[in-house]
């Protein structure tokens, strides 16, 4: 991706807008502002919703965060590395719990984890893009 890692750091870890690229998210909403300890909940397509709360923020590099499921739980780390082409994202999933509930929720969620990435991208640039045309519009 082609944006500043700001920019993109912030529609990154704003929970309300996870659904916008997130394919596998019905809505995600969090109960304070992004930052260790933050709680809130996320909807999957078809299930409850589930809590789940921010473990780590370390601002423009990553962040990770915890879903508890029914005996089991999600464990998201979200990695952003700028190079010189522009931003590499690496999300990591690891589940704990009961080995029988992870099956179809967690192959669903491995198997449009590219989608969703492709969806985000597309969504920060063509955003980016369209304020900085807005700039040059109005110098």
């Amino acid at each position: 991706m082609n944006i500043p890692i700001d920019s993109f750091f912030s529609k990154w870890t704003d929970v309300s807008f996870w659904n916008a690229w997130d394919i596998n998210l019905r809505s995600a909403w969090l109960h304070d502002a992004f930052d260790k300890g933050s709680q809130g909940k996320v909807m999957f397509e078809a299930h409850n919703r589930c809590p789940f709360e921010i473990n780590w923020v370390s601002p423009n590099y990553g962040y990770a965060f915890q879903i508890k499921l029914f005996l089991a739980t999600l464990h998201f780390r979200r990695l952003v590395e700028v190079t010189e082409t522009g931003i590499c994202v690496i999300h990591e999933l690891r589940y704990s719990g009961v080995p029988m509930f992870n099956n179809r929720l967690l192959k669903k969620i491995v198997r449009n984890n590219h989608q969703s990435l492709i969806r985000l991208k597309c969504l920060l640039e063509e955003e980016h893009f369209r304020n900085k045309i807005s700039y040059i519009g109005n110098t």
